[in-house]
């Protein structure tokens, strides 16, 4: 059984820099992540390493610093693993049961052993999908819902266990979150937005940001290095887009096109590191060979 998502619903069957222009992509040394695997996901470390999450394998792959092919680095969980973030020394996997169980798990991991250190289910289930951490040390977690008519939903992980902050039909869609200095961002895969998430209203509650342009299917995001912009993929539109935000408006630059289902994207120096999940030839049950890591030069 495989996911399809599509622009219109979800349905289970079974800044300070610019990029270089498109003609760029793929330079730099491969990084052969391998067969099969459906990546997802990919965060980086302090030293340099890549994390990537397999949709298909339950296995979260790493990749050395300088390395030129991954590795499996924690083995066991999922079968679905989708969010995988690094921030100090704990690196954050969202688990996920097989597809349409409605098992979901936020999963935490010591960096220097690959040890895991916590689990934590989601309450009344759910598709855990990616994570954030608050300047002051909090963690979030976003709640992309495949059940039709469902809410999607943001978490919050809370004296030992998940806790909802914001719940709304209207963002089944919700995947990729990030925060902007102390302002949590979300995307919305279903309906191309980016929401400002005010955290300090009881619930917490959302805007849409006024887009300069529009996005097909926001998927994988991360906050620049410098912190003064969002590096977005877009599934649906087989981009990487750097946006930034000024209050309410969200200027979205094209940064490189010619990409084919990105579902993440990372940095690390002047370098982007996306993967491409090929969600279309999983769907369609063809092979899509080896799957490797595009690395697309900043300045």
């Amino acid at each position: 059984m495989t996911p399809k998502k599509t622009a219109n619903g979800l349905l289970a069957i079974g800044a300070s820099w610019v990029l270089l222009s498109t003609a760029t992509l793929g330079q730099g040394a491969d990084i052969t992540i391998g067969e099969g695997i459906f990546p997802e996901s990919i965060a980086s470390t302090a030293s340099g390493d890549l994390l990537i999450g397999s949709f298909a394998k339950g296995t979260v792959y790493r990749v050395p610093a300088g390395a030129t092919a991954a590795e499996p680095w924690i083995t066991g969980i999922g079968p679905i693993i989708t969010g995988v973030f690094a921030h100090g020394d704990t690196v954050y996997v969202c688990s996920n049961g097989e597809f349409g169980s409605n098992e979901a798990a936020l999963k935490t991991f010591d960096l220097a052993t690959a040890k895991e250190t916590g689990s934590y289910d989601f309450p009344d289930g759910g598709f855990c999908s990616d994570t954030a951490v608050a300047p002051d040390g909090t963690v979030y977690v976003s709640h992309l819902n495949f059940v039709p008519d469902g809410a999607g939903r943001l978490l919050r992980l809370a004296d030992g266990s998940l806790e909802v902050v914001l719940s709304d039909k209207a963002i089944a869609g919700i995947d990729g979150i990030a925060f902007l200095g102390d302002r949590l961002i979300a995307n919305n895969l279903l309906t191309g937005e980016l929401l400002s998430v005010d955290l300090n209203a009881q619930p917490a509650t959302y805007k849409a940001l006024a887009l300069s342009s529009p996005m097909a299917g926001p998927d994988g995001m991360r906050t620049t290095e410098d912190g003064s912009a969002l590096l977005i993929v877009e599934q649906y539109g087989n981009r990487l887009v750097s946006v930034s935000v000024d209050g309410d408006a969200a200027t979205v630059t094209e940064v490189a096109a010619g990409l084919s289902g990105p579902a993440g994207v990372t940095q690390i120096g002047n370098t982007a590191f996306v993967v491409e999940a090929a969600f279309a030839a999983m769907q369609a049950g063809t092979d899509p060979g080896v799957f490797t890591v595009r690395q697309i030069p900043l300045k």
